[in-house]
């Protein structure tokens, strides 16, 4: 609990995906999304983010992964 949570996606394909880490709420049927943390990432490379505790949601969360962005 209050550490830096850290995200790495390692995309084998040969497509550029933008992508963000979310995690889900606990208590609800809910998610947190890091719209401001889109990042592109080329075919063939790892793309890493560290959410700090500051960052964290008002609420517990788990099951930290990540989406698509638009």
């Amino acid at each position: 609990m209050n550490t830096t949570i850290y995200v790495y996606y390692n995309n084998c394909g040969t497509l550029r995906l933008r992508l963000t880490p979310f995690g889900r709420a606990v208590a609800f049927d809910g998610s947190y999304t890091y719209v401001g943390s889109c990042a592109a990432v080329p075919g063939g490379t790892t793309v890493g983010w560290a959410v700090s505790p500051s960052q964290f949601p008002p609420v517990e969360t788990h099951n930290w992964g990540l989406t698509n962005c638009m």
